[in-house]
């Protein structure tokens, strides 16, 4: 490794007086730092997005939950009313209640599944960057030999 004191020359005379192998040396430990720092930055913006998938989810379960059992409480009240407002049989209004509550929960699984595959798309973008970082790197490299 390059002592510090050379690495940082301050003036044009100064990187003339290292040799070819301390260039190489320096230039491979820049090299090796960039990539470390990428790879850190790569990390910290998964652990990101993983963080708020999680945590959307979570709450996506309380709420969801508490949808379900309020909306279960009010499908029970709104076939009585129709029982009694009505006279239809119970069975026919639990029946047509019970298919809407169906409905909503399908609706909210269609629209969940594809909030999530968003976020998992979020997700595999950024482990991507590195990747097509990579490539663009060699490519570079092919070129200019």
């Amino acid at each position: 490794m390059i002592p510090l004191d050379k690495h940082r020359a301050s003036s044009s005379s100064d990187i003339r007086e290292l040799s070819t192998p301390d260039l190489l040396k320096g230039l491979a430990e820049d090299a090796r730092r960039l990539l470390a720092q990428e790879s850190l930055a790569i990390k910290a913006r998964l652990e990101y997005q993983l963080e708020a998938w999680k945590q959307g989810m979570a709450l996506m379960i309380v709420g969801g939950s508490a949808i379900m059992l309020g909306g279960f409480v009010l499908v029970l009240g709104f076939a009585r009313i129709l029982k009694m407002s009505l006279g239809w049989p119970i069975w026919i209004t639990y029946s047509g209640t019970g298919a809407l509550f169906v409905l909503g929960g399908i609706i909210a699984v269609f629209r969940g599944r594809a909030r999530a595959a968003h976020a998992a798309d979020k997700v595999s973008d950024i482990a991507q960057q590195p990747i097509e970082d990579a490539l663009w790197i060699t490519e570079r490299k092919s070129n200019n030999a």
